[in-house]
């Protein structure tokens, strides 16, 4: 059974949180990423139950490069591939560059930062966080 594909389009939120994290060069960072997983799944599946209005969902992606060396099936997913800028007419998507990339979102600012600072439990000991960025609605 293929798992279903998170997705981050398909219902808004009044809250978000994008998180971008590096690996640090430590022995320990499968073993970190292994715990991650598993926090994510337990994320979900708890914010469902104990908070089921709040929409709350955490997505995880991984860096092409993270998932060579974290050591992933392969073949790799064929669309996972190093991010490059996409320069528009008027605007342009910078290339961000991390091994894990997080979107939390729920109505509830409370369940954004309790998810977060979860995550930064388990990483901050393995990687560097780089980016994050903050969002509501307005």
């Amino acid at each position: 059974m293929k798992p279903d594909s998170q997705n981050v389009t398909d219902y808004t939120n009044n809250n978000t949180i994008f998180m971008v994290w590096s690996f640090k060069d430590n022995p320990e960072v499968k073993e970190a990423f292994g715990q991650l997983c598993k926090l994510i799944i337990n994320l979900n599946n708890s914010a469902n139950i104990r908070f089921p209005v709040s929409r709350a969902s955490c997505v995880m992606g991984i860096g092409h490069d993270a998932w060579l060396g974290l050591g992933l099936p392969v073949p790799l997913p064929k669309e996972l591939a190093n991010f490059a800028p996409i320069v528009g007419n008027k605007h342009t998507a910078v290339s961000s560059k991390g091994d894990l990339h997080f979107h939390i979102r729920a109505d509830n600012t409370s369940i954004c930062y309790d998810m977060a600072a979860e995550i930064s439990n388990i990483l901050s000991p393995v990687a560097i966080s780089t980016e994050e960025i903050h969002g509501f609605r307005y």
